[in-house]
């Protein structure tokens, strides 16, 4: 009969501020432990976009550079070079630099630091669909006007802002999708209301006559590096913990702008392999094994592509032809050393300053970085297991405060002949009551926190079910840590003491 009465739930009930100050409790750390791993994911899922977004198999980097925001740049020969190896279609260099990004609606001279991608727009190297407003779910009206703006960017001195980016840049989103509706293209007004982030068209009005004046619509024109640049379409990237802006344009238009960079230097080599080869069959021929080395440089980047995802990672047996204990020391900046004998090609080995990787290595390269070289992820981390302790310490304060005001009851039961496996049973369930009932407001307000966080920094925030299947799993364990600790008390009730 005993086991018909739901006695752990009716101990919680009975003390309900208590009840109530053990959910909030709960609520806060699940909270806690929600934002530290929401803003640890937006780290990685922020840094990666624009690799994500590239069309490329096999991807040539400097050995020296660390990151998206600081690429060591090499000689553009290189991907010519690479360019003669059976399987390669295409290769085209990549230019990443920062500039310094002019608001047009500040009279002062104020600028903000924007990363500025250029290309050859003749090459196709971006997927569309993830530069779109809506990359998940893209129409086929969002698509095109993503390519007409990629060709307007043959014209002089023209670019692709990143809607994405902070709101120190300006309202250029806004400004330019007003000019381009003026202009005949399919920009829905419910579109406009949302980017302009107002609610009446009557406010629209008011923001093209403040942004063009009474007159005709001009393009859109600003500086960078005070070189005068006109906005010619938008992307979707998003600021990131290293550049708080993006903007997409020509490789000669780059070059207008940093005119003291030599054109024959670039950061990023992206190749395209032929159909019907694979990019792993291409990458074999300029990385062949060769010999074997005592400690891998590819294992904390597989480790980073098992936890982010991608294609497995052969073991690697690569080494540098020849290579000093120096070249062998700096093996982990590079990760994985472009290195080739290319017999079959009858070409010469590619130097040392370039390294060669696969798209899913290229992304875990980034990530590895933000994950390993900055405090930031060890920072967001840190502050998960902070989260955990908390809750584990209220729940285990609620638990054995409710187990002393109950010890006589639980000796009562024992008197009664029941076992101390059913007494532990009734604090156990106690526990999961608690963590049930304590994550449910948590992943709710941690769900309205992630769309402010996002709305605010434009950072990409937002709950997935593989989080808050974790954060429930962990809130679960803190409570059971909990209970496992305060059912120490039960054990100890001794009907004889007690009365």
């Amino acid at each position: 009969m005993i086991l018909s009465i739901p006695l752990a739930w009716l101990q919680l009930k009975r003390e309900r501020v208590r009840l109530l100050v053990a959910l909030a409790g709960i609520s806060f750390a699940v909270i806690l432990m929600f934002m530290q791993l929401g803003f640890r994911d937006a780290l990685f899922d922020s840094a990666v976009r624009f690799h994500q977004s590239l069309e490329g198999d096999i991807f040539l980097i400097n050995p020296k550079s660390t990151a998206l925001i600081a690429m060591a740049r090499f000689p553009e020969e290189r991907l010519y070079q690479a360019r003669g190896f059976d399987g390669v279609e295409t290769g085209s260099p990549i230019y990443l630099d920062f500039g310094l990004w002019r608001n047009p609606e500040q009279k002062e001279r104020k600028t903000r630091g924007i990363l500025v991608i250029g290309f050859d727009p003749s090459q196709q190297i971006f997927n569309y669909a993830q530069l779109t407003k809506n990359p998940k779910n893209p129409s086929p009206t969002e698509i095109e006007q993503v390519r007409q703006g990629f060709d307007r960017i043959n014209l002089q001195d023209v670019v692709l802002f990143d809607r994405d980016s902070r709101a120190e840049f300006g309202r250029i989103a806004c400004a330019y999708e007003l000019y381009a509706k003026g202009q005949g293209e399919p920009i829905t007004s419910e579109n406009l209301l949302k980017t302009c982030k107002v609610k009446e068209e009557a406010e629209l009005i008011r923001l093209k006559t403040e942004f063009f004046g009474s007159g005709p619509l001009q393009p859109l024109m600003t500086e960078v590096s005070d070189r005068r640049i006109t906005v010619g379409g938008l992307i979707t990237l998003g600021a990131s913990f290293g550049a708080d802006g993006n903007m997409i344009t020509s490789d000669l238009n780059f070059l207008r702008i940093f005119s003291s960079r030599p054109k024959g230097s670039i950061d990023v080599g992206l190749i395209k392999v032929q159909p019907g080869k694979t990019g792993s069959e291409v990458l074999s021929q300029m990385r062949p094994p060769t010999e074997a080395i005592e400690k891998s440089p590819l294992r904390p980047l597989k480790q980073m592509i098992a936890r982010f995802g991608g294609p497995p990672v052969p073991e690697p047996k690569v080494c540098f032809a020849g290579a000093s204990p120096e070249d062998k020391q700096n093996w982990p900046r590079c990760l994985c050393p472009l290195v080739s004998t290319a017999a079959t090609n009858n070409l010469s080995p590619l130097p040392k300053d370039v390294c060669v990787l696969s798209k899913a290595e290229f992304v875990a390269f980034e990530q590895y970085y933000w994950q390993t070289s900055t405090t930031i992820g060890f920072i967001f981390a840190f502050g998960t297991v902070m989260g955990f302790v908390v809750g584990t310490i209220i729940v285990y304060q609620i638990l054995y405060t409710d187990v002393t005001d109950h010890l006589a009851e639980y000796a009562t039961l024992k008197a009664m002949g029941y076992k101390n496996s059913y007494l532990l049973s009734v604090v156990f369930q106690e526990a999961l009551i608690l963590a049930i009932l304590g994550f449910i407001p948590g992943v709710t307000a941690s769900i309205f926190l992630y769309n402010t966080i996002n709305s605010a920094t434009n950072l990409p925030v937002a709950m997935t079910p593989g989080r808050a299947l974790l954060v429930f799993s962990l809130a679960i364990v803190m409570c059971c840590i909990s209970g496992t600790i305060a059912v120490r008390k039960v054990q100890s009730a001794d009907p004889a003491e007690i009365f």
